[in-house]
């Protein structure tokens, strides 16, 4: 799309290769009625069924659209040997696996292949949150603060930074080119750069620790890193592990020693 272009040409990002074609918001109004009613929900239920609504159109058109039709293969599992001598005497024979002495696996090349995933909607979607990462990242968040910020950790839609700065709230409300950005709807009342007015809007942050401040971070890979808030238990993120082993099994002590 053409503002991932216009954020790659501002941040000095070599392009290589340039792909014409049209484009139109036809997701938009799905998105926009999930996006409302997860913002009207009462409850957590409403709430978390309705991100779930968008979420999976992303998670399935990941499968469908963004599939590599080119690793499919047909799989036949054989125990006769007539079967057997048949199948791999095909031009399309790509490996064979023997279980045991009446079982073997042929795995065999697809004779036809038909391309006709759309995958221009899971390229846009991989593609647009990209570009909200970076245009934030370089345009809001190293234009404010210069040297003074580095990037400890990054993932599809997750930035941890270490700032520079004696209040980086105080100093948010003085800049509202990134405080326009973010979705304070989870802070306190109390707090300075509360705000409803962008609560669930898509596109903008939301602050994982409510406005508090990270006092420790560790990451030790993609999705998974813990961190300590001033005054509150640890919060450990490890996707793959139940969440009981991370309560009851994993602390940030844990994380020190790797």
């Amino acid at each position: 799309p053409l503002h991932g272009i216009k954020t790659s040409s501002k941040s000095r990002i070599n392009i290589g290769k340039v792909l014409k074609f049209n484009q139109s918001p036809w997701l938009a109004k799905y998105i926009g009625l999930n996006t409302n009613m997860r913002k009207n929900a009462s409850n957590d239920f409403e709430k978390d069924f309705f991100k779930l609504m968008n979420n999976a159109f992303f998670f399935n058109s990941t499968r469908k659209t963004m599939e590599n039709l080119r690793n499919r293969m047909n799989l036949n599992l054989v125990s006769d040997e007539k079967a057997y001598t048949k199948l791999i005497n095909r031009n399309t024979l790509k490996d064979i696996t023997i279980y045991n002495n009446n079982l073997v696996a042929v795995h065999l090349f697809m004779d036809v292949l038909k391309f006709d995933k759309p995958i221009y909607a899971g390229f846009s979607i991989l593609d647009i949150s990209k570009t909200l990462i970076y245009d934030f990242h370089y345009n809001c968040m190293v234009k404010s603060y210069g040297a003074d910020i580095q990037l400890m950790y990054t993932d599809t839609d997750l930035l941890i930074y270490f700032i520079k700065t004696a209040d980086l709230y105080a100093d948010l409300k003085n800049k509202t080119n990134i405080l326009n950005r973010l979705d304070t709807s989870n802070f306190p009342t109390s707090h300075p750069c509360f705000c409803n007015d962008r609560k669930k809007v898509p596109g903008t942050f939301t602050d994982e620790t409510c406005g508090e401040v990270i006092e420790e971070f560790i990451a030790l890979r993609a999705k998974s890193y813990a961190y300590k808030i001033f005054g509150q238990e640890e919060k450990i993120k490890a996707k793959g592990i139940r969440g009981h082993v991370i309560k009851f099994h994993m602390s940030f002590e844990d994380h020190m020693k790797c």
